[in-house]
């Protein structure tokens, strides 16, 4: 939390843990591993709750965006930061994947969760996850913090207007350069 600049929140975060699809479906209207609504965290298991945590705490200091993408993207790249293997992982399947709609799950004409999974999830946790990883590594932190905060769902800014007005590269430039890079990169 302190490399990534965040704020301690100063109340005790929710968290519901359900038993079985059936009782979070119940309970909330919806399936899923995991969710981060508002300031609670409801998950299948405690597996997820780290992950869930990071997002009330992201989006409670930066915003929240108009893009699951980028809203899975950055809890996978915490993630990533902990785990030299996972992001092995996550390479590889970015590699298998790299001809999966990339560009359309980031500026959200394709549902993010509508992917092919590997094991138990959808492959767009680890494509995002490694994308928002590149556009960290290359163009630091704040300004990735910049474009969540512009793309928030109370501004009008598109994925694309805030792409470019943040990165000044078009998305669909920086999507085909990240993967020839994924497919060059050893």
């Amino acid at each position: 939390i302190r490399g990534l600049d965040l704020v301690t929140p100063n109340s005790r975060i929710k968290c519901f843990v359900y038993s079985s699809q059936d009782e979070m479906r119940q309970c909330l209207g919806i399936d899923g591993g995991g969710w981060a609504i508002m300031d609670e965290i409801h998950t299948l298991g405690l597996f997820p709750i780290q992950h869930e945590c990071f997002h009330i705490l992201f989006n409670g200091a930066v915003g929240h965006p108009k893009s699951a993408f980028f809203i899975e993207g950055i809890g996978q790249y915490f993630e990533l930061t902990k785990d030299t293997q996972m992001v092995s992982r996550d390479l590889a399947i970015v590699r298998k994947y790299s001809n999966q709609p990339i560009e359309s799950w980031a500026n959200g004409s394709k549902q993010f969760w509508d992917s092919p999974k590997e094991g138990w999830i959808t492959i767009t946790y680890s494509i995002s996850g490694m994308f928002v990883r590149r556009l960290i590594q290359q163009f630091g932190l704040i300004r990735f913090k910049e474009f969540y905060r512009i793309i928030d769902d109370k501004t009008s800014i598109t994925v694309l207007d805030g792409f470019e007005r943040v990165y000044g590269t078009s998305l669909h430039d920086f999507v085909n350069n990240f993967s020839d890079n994924v497919r060059s990169s050893p």
